[in-house]
């Protein structure tokens, strides 16, 4: 299994994942022509693809999904209560491909198994997913305010895990966004601090964890040599100093690599 994120942060989300019998997105937070892009950048193609998963309805997940989805024929995969939300925004979708999904569910999309949890965040019904394919395993975790104990029995022990890392609180405080934004941001229904993306990293890694990508980084309110501080000094504590510890880029593509 391979994966690039090709987006992240709040002008845009996209995750590509690939095996041997075909890939798909998570999420697809811009426009479908940058998307294209972005693929043919790390030397794929969209017409590959085999289908969209979303996490929840902010346009900087959703913004390219309806385009791609009708242009090349693509099932999208949400929660019930995410395809009321976001329905009116990304148009109309061929009825063959609104699947409808639900959490703590487990998909098998070509030769992905796919585990659905909750996250806690301002949107309908938010939900990350973990990736298998025998013993490759990648979590996704991002746009949550909060750690929970059930996201634990899904993401530990994978051997790579895509965490949000968004802001530093200090910063977020003392920035210019209003106050409301602030609290919005820090809330339990907001985004992971890298104090929280640490404690993600002491609660789910193992030694079956050999990469570690921070997502979802502000451009007002984090740097990303605090971020990678912060994860790298966890990572070393935990005796995981040969981890692999890497940021994904805002408005381009991480270098395909390799889950485990």
């Amino acid at each position: 299994m391979q994966f690039s994120t090709l987006f992240s942060g709040s002008s845009g989300n996209a995750l590509y994942i690939e095996t041997e019998q075909g890939s798909l997105l998570v999420d697809a937070g811009l426009s479908g022509i940058k998307i294209e892009r972005a693929l043919k950048s790390i030397g794929r193609s969209v017409d590959k693809l085999g289908a969209i998963m979303v996490t929840h309805e902010h346009r900087d997940h959703t913004c390219g999904v309806g385009v791609l989805s009708r242009r090349f024929n693509l099932p999208i995969y949400a929660t019930e209560n995410t395809w009321e939300a976001m329905e009116c925004s990304i148009g109309k979708i061929a009825g063959i491909n609104a699947m409808c999904i639900g959490s703590d569910e487990r998909l098998i999309v070509g030769d992905l198994h796919i585990d659905v949890f909750s996250t806690s965040h301002d949107a309908a019904d938010p939900c990350s997913f973990v990736f298998s394919q025998g013993e490759e395993r990648l979590g996704l975790l991002t746009d949550t305010g909060c750690l929970t104990e059930r996201m634990g029995q899904f993401l530990t022990g994978c051997r790579t895990l895509i965490i949000e890392s968004n802001h530093d609180r200090d910063m977020l405080i003392d920035g210019p966004y209003p106050w409301h934004l602030k609290e919005r941001i820090r809330g339990k229904k907001g985004h992971l601090s890298n104090d929280d993306a640490s404690d993600a990293l002491r609660r789910f890694a193992t030694t079956d964890t050999s990469q570690v990508v921070l997502a979802h980084l502000s451009a007002e309110n984090n740097l990303p040599q605090l971020a990678l501080n912060n994860a790298a000094n966890v990572l070393l504590d935990m005796g995981l100093k040969d981890a692999k510890l890497s940021l994904a880029p805002r408005y381009q593509p991480l270098p395909l690599a390799q889950v485990g």
